[in-house]
């Protein structure tokens, strides 16, 4: 796969994921939460999110 090609399914993957997420959030009266989705190593995107925005919790979720 051409690094442009992986570039663009990472962007597809992620907008796909943020719509999602948001859906989820409008369905549980949370949709004033903030949300973030991340492509990386799990450890590594945890704590970039947490260091660079005042949270007072994260959760992440995992499906496959």
């Amino acid at each position: 796969m051409h690094k442009s090609d992986q570039m663009l399914l990472e962007a597809q993957l992620v907008r796909h994921a943020e719509v999602e997420l948001k859906e989820l959030a409008i369905t549980h009266g949370v949709s004033n939460a903030k949300r973030c989705v991340a492509l990386g190593l799990a450890k590594e995107e945890v704590l970039r999110v947490a260091e660079g925005k005042s949270v007072d919790l994260i959760i992440i979720g995992h499906r496959g």
